[in-house]
């Protein structure tokens, strides 16, 4: 059965041994052994922290987990009681996330990114106003100038605009 799931799974005996591990499992945590102890294979507080509170409790613990690697990887992870006939075990079983927390860091800097475009322009447009008010009241030469350069300023965020409703549909 833990062969079969699609994301990493561990079943850790009651002596603190990894039993069984499917595919995704060995391959993430490295390890290709036989029933090595959990704690030699895995160094993250996480995971062995959700394990030690099963085994305490026996109630289900979910963690997250982080491996850091050339491509970080994210990890939603539930231990669960299971009993064998060796005793009361621990399963682990954990879901990928990484391309959802991906997803969600490239949607944090585009906002980012796409507040600092709207901000240049109007920022621009909001100085020429408080210059039309002020020194440049009176100097049609300057207001001229300036109603262009606003003009311009406006234009660019009406595009950027745009092209934020065409990516959102």
């Amino acid at each position: 059965l833990i062969e079969a799931l699609p994301g990493p799974a561990i079943y850790v005996s009651p002596a603190g041994r990894i039993e069984v591990a499917n595919e995704p499992a060995r391959a993430i945590f490295r390890y290709h052994g036989r029933e090595p102890l959990l704690t030699l294979v895995v160094r993250k507080p996480e995971l062995l922290d959700a394990v030690e509170e099963v085994n305490r409790t026996r109630k289900v613990s979910q963690f997250d987990l982080v491996l850091e690697d050339a491509v970080d990887l994210y990890f939603a992870g539930v231990a669960a009681p299971v009993s064998a006939r060796d005793g009361p075990g621990v399963l682990v079983a954990m879901h990928d996330l990484s391309e959802i927390k991906r997803s969600e860091f490239a949607r944090v800097d585009f906002l980012a990114n796409a507040s600092h475009e709207l901000k240049t322009p109007l920022s621009s447009l909001m100085g020429f106003i408080e210059t039309l008010k002020g020194a440049a009241k009176d100097d049609s030469e300057a207001r001229e100038r300036f109603l262009s350069i606003m003009e311009a300023q406006a234009a660019r965020m009406n595009s950027l605009i745009s092209d934020l409703l065409s990516l959102s549909r």
